[in-house]
């Protein structure tokens, strides 16, 4: 007797999230395809014989294309991995089109540059003050330089450390030798992490990646080799958590997951020393979002769960506004449109109370326009695009000049959401507007990822005069 077939929802799952007919996909996988210069293609009963399961492992130029169009590793499609004696074609095929593979389909990033989940930097650290500096040294060394290709970590090997930070940290003693710091030295290091976030705001995480590698390697060597009091050494691990926070989402904005995930579990480890809670569930909603981001809403709410539970009675108004926020593409994702409706009012009704109170300073982009912002791009991917413009288009009106890379990001989803209103010409004018920020001022690798995966959807609508002139005015921005 045969064995029962088992059908691949989360392929099916994929195309759905992207509004694709089978027949459509097709059409994206020849045009991944031709990307990555190979000129092959499917069959709608291709994608049929994928989805019910009766072929549970695709042969290699196929894998590279899919994992190119839907930027996600095989096995986060469904797929079994290939016996690892047909591993050698498969090996071939990625190493002949590597330099074309710059693919991403739009609201998913690159999934890339550590190495196994195994050998993640920092992963295997102790959860003690020893254990947080030696995380963030090794992160810090390590991030800036590897690239090669890496499937993040996810379910319950990423979220043992989540659950870790929720414990109540270690008693915190100062317990190192050598010069004496002071709070001087505490208040660089702040003003550091300000300015490397403006940085970051205006000209994108791509701009300031090597310097926050070198900041926290530094931080890292004070906290190991100075002497200090117990209110510094408290000051001092607080700062190192704050530029692991930031690295995080540099990292995050370059495209380079592996990294940021790194980062981020070393800031919990350095927010769990301290007892900062606030901070913690902040880290948290950045590995929510991420973890959204690349198509797992599943782990993306237990983050948000964990943060919500960890930080109650610590975190600020505004801050649970944005992790609300956050919690709501999730929900979205999953199409449990009750929980994000009620996610996307209780982050305004929050948004509201923060202006009662003072806020942390490294709050400061939690705004109205930021919540729209978030808003849209959870009515974005619920499919609901009249609501996905409104909100998208009403926090681009409200966002600070001062936030470049956030404007373009905004035009990004704004032009993806006029798209799929089949509004094309309107569409195309606010993604030629993105494209100018990024010729000269934006340097953020995932809105590039964004454009290309908008670029890919136009592909139907490539006969009309504004989808040529977007298609040009692109061809140099979005080689990058």
């Amino acid at each position: 007797m045969l064995a029962s077939r088992q059908r691949n929802f989360t392929l099916t799952a994929q195309r759905q999230a992207r509004h694709w007919t089978q027949d459509r996909l097709c059409e994206q996988f020849e045009l991944t395809a031709l990307e990555l210069g190979l000129r092959i293609g499917i069959s709608p009963r291709q994608v049929r014989r994928w989805e019910s399961g009766e072929i549970t492992t695709p042969r290699a130029d196929h894998r590279l294309v899919l994992e190119a169009l839907f930027g996600l590793p095989l096995e986060h499609l469904g797929f079994s991995l290939p016996n690892p004696a047909h591993q050698g074609a498969s090996s071939r095929a990625r190493a002949e089109s590597s330099s074309a593979y710059v693919d991403k389909p739009i609201g998913l990033d690159s999934r890339s540059e550590l190495d196994s989940p195994g050998g993640l930097a920092g992963l295997d650290q102790p959860w003690t003050q020893d254990g947080a500096v030696a995380a963030i040294v090794e992160v810090s060394r390590k991030a800036p330089v590897d690239r090669r290709d890496f499937t993040a970590l996810t379910g319950s090997a990423l979220t043992a450390p989540v659950l870790s930070w929720m414990c109540n940290p270690e008693p915190f003693t100062a317990a190192f030798d050598g010069g004496r710091i002071g709070t001087s030295i505490i208040k660089a290091v702040e003003q550091r992490i300000e300015a490397i976030s403006r940085i970051d705001d205006e000209a994108g995480g791509g701009a300031v990646l090597d310097a926050i590698s070198t900041d926290l390697q530094m931080v890292a060597r004070l906290v190991k080799n100075a002497s200090y009091t117990e209110t510094v050494g408290r000051q001092l691990y607080a700062a190192m958590a704050g530029l692991a926070e930031r690295a995080g989402w540099v990292f995050f904005d370059s495209n380079r997951h592996a990294a940021a995930q790194s980062y981020w579990l070393a800031g919990l480890r350095a927010a769990h020393i301290t007892g900062d809670r606030a901070r913690g569930g902040y880290v948290l909603g950045w590995m929510s979002y991420q973890a959204a981001c690349v198509g797992d809403p599943k782990d993306a709410i237990s983050f948000i769960q964990a943060a919500e539970t960890g930080s109650k009675g610590a975190i600020t108004p505004a801050v649970s506004a944005v992790l609300a926020a956050l919690s709501a593409r999730s929900y979205a994702q999953i199409r449990d449109k009750q929980a994000y409706s009620a996610a996307v009012n209780r982050a305004f009704t929050l948004l509201d109370r923060s202006q009662q109170g003072e806020e942390p300073s490294w709050a400061y982009w939690i705004t109205e326009a930021t919540l729209n912002d978030l808003a849209g791009n959870c009515f974005l991917a619920a499919g609901d695009f009249y609501q996905a413009v409104r909100h998208l288009d009403r926090g681009l009106g409200l966002l600070d000049e001062s936030f470049v890379r956030d404007q373009a990001e905004h035009l990004t989803s704004l032009a993806v959401a006029y798209l799929r209103q089949r509004e094309v010409e309107q569409a195309c004018t606010t993604g030629v507007q993105a494209l100018n920020l990024l010729v000269d001022q934006v340097n953020s690798p995932r809105i590039i990822s964004s454009l290309r995966g908008f670029q890919r959807e136009l592909a139907p609508y490539r006969a009309q005069p504004c989808v040529r002139d977007f298609t040009e005015q692109a061809r140099q921005v979005l080689v990058r």
